[in-house]
């Protein structure tokens, strides 16, 4: 597989993800809030860990 198809699938995935964090928002309950800023933080550190991977 090339850098191109895992960048591909990475994007992909890490979209998925974001519209699953915006449907369990709406749900409005606390500890799913929690639970969503604890997916968005994990989230973001590996996108960040993982640009320098591609």
């Amino acid at each position: 597989m090339n850098n191109f198809e895992e960048y591909y699938k990475i994007r992909k995935i890490s979209e998925d993800l974001f519209r699953l964090i915006v449907r369990i928002k709406k749900l409005n309950n606390f500890e799913v809030e929690e639970l969503v800023n604890l997916l968005e933080f994990t989230i973001k550190n590996w996108r960040i860990k993982n640009e320098y991977v591609l």
